[in-house]
């Protein structure tokens, strides 16, 4: 999706999940996890400007990491 289409997206999850402006580094890609989000409803944003419709190299293992904390 369209870079703009994916911050419209990211900030639904943010004010649907209650989440704060501040931000902390997640993985070693430049993601970056929302704080003070409701318990148990992260969020987690990768969004890169020249991604285009293909996922970067990084995605999956990013994506791994983030739903192997819900088990």
């Amino acid at each position: 999706m369209p870079y703009p289409a994916g911050m419209e997206e990211r900030d639904v999850f943010l004010k649907r999940n209650s989440c704060g402006a501040t931000t902390v580094l997640a993985g070693s890609n430049g993601c970056v996890e929302y704080q003070g989000c409701d318990g148990g409803k992260p969020v987690l944003w990768c969004g890169t400007e020249t991604g285009g419709h293909w996922y970067p190299n990084f995605s999956a293992q990013e994506s791994k990491t983030f739903f192997d904390r819900f088990k």
